[in-house]
């Protein structure tokens, strides 16, 4: 189906690694995108997306809420 809609492919590591760049640009807790993620002990978190996040954190209420309007 992707072939024949011309569109890229994109597995499941790629869109894993797009929804925690995301969040984190968003401004969703690293704590919180540790747990979405799975990852054992924030320093892996950190040490992967840390680079894609703002210093001021927001609630994650209200990001969902950004993203459903």
């Amino acid at each position: 189906m992707v072939e024949r809609l011309k569109i890229p492919y994109i597995g499941l590591y790629q869109t894993r690694h797009t929804f925690a760049s995301l969040s984190v640009q968003s401004g969703v807790d690293m704590h919180i995108v540790k747990e979405c993620m799975g990852h054992k002990d924030i320093s892996t978190t950190q040490r992967f997306y840390l680079r894609f996040g703002n210093l001021d954190q927001v609630d994650v209420k209200s990001q969902l809420k950004n993203l459903t309007a």
